[in-house]
């Protein structure tokens, strides 16, 4: 799948603190496969249903719920403006971002709003109201963002590196014949393949 339609996108700093490894660019952010991340995906309909929670402690921007189990997050829609004030593209827009989630431990310093509340006041303090711009994405979100966007457009070089991850039992992987005529990879870059071409038709990689 490719990045056309953002959801509701979790942050780089929202997945390091889930403890989630990065995808690859064909797979959507929103699509992660997290109870936090598919709960944050129907915050926008519920907030103009008008049924979703505000997190009132952080009152700087409009801060809401996404809440699953043991799960607790803080989702944020940002303006057009506040796009690209933070670095971001006008075109596409990527409105919605899941900033950051934890654990709900209730009546502990260490639960996840509570956290948040006390992150956002030391953030602010001198200020006299609590900050939460380390929520918001960031340039690696931004960038993450168009490589994703740029990447739809390329199926065929995207097409080329699926199949060539992929590994059949003996090691083999054949290639159709748009990436045929005999590829040679750099070594040095791909250490563990070596790709040769078997007429106009197909290609075969082995690994080494």
């Amino acid at each position: 799948m490719s990045e056309k339609s953002s959801g509701v996108r979790p942050t780089r700093s929202c997945l390091d603190g889930l403890g989630l490894k990065i995808p690859s660019l064909d797979m959507r952010l929103s699509d992660l496969d997290h109870a936090l991340i598919k709960e944050a995906q129907r915050v926008p309909a519920a907030h103009e249903a008008g049924g979703v929670e505000r997190i009132r402690a952080l009152n700087d921007r409009v801060w809401l719920k996404a809440k699953t189990r043991r799960w607790r997050g803080a989702v944020t829609c940002l303006s057009e403006h506040d796009q690209i004030s933070l670095g971001g593209p006008p075109d596409p827009p990527a409105r919605w971002w899941l900033g950051a989630g934890g654990y709900r431990r209730d009546g502990d310093p260490s639960d996840f709003y509570e956290s948040m509340a006390a992150t956002a006041g030391r953030d602010g303090k001198g200020s006299g109201k609590p900050r939460s711009e380390r929520w918001l994405p960031a340039q690696w979100d931004w960038q993450r963002l168009g490589l994703g966007q740029r990447s739809c457009h390329r199926p065929r070089r995207r097409n080329f590196w699926t199949l060539f991850h992929k590994k059949t039992i003996d090691g083999v992987t054949d290639l159709p014949g748009a990436f045929a005529g005999g590829v040679r990879l750099v070594r040095g870059l791909f250490p563990r393949f070596w790709c040769f071409g078997l007429g106009r038709t197909r290609s075969r990689c082995r690994l080494w």
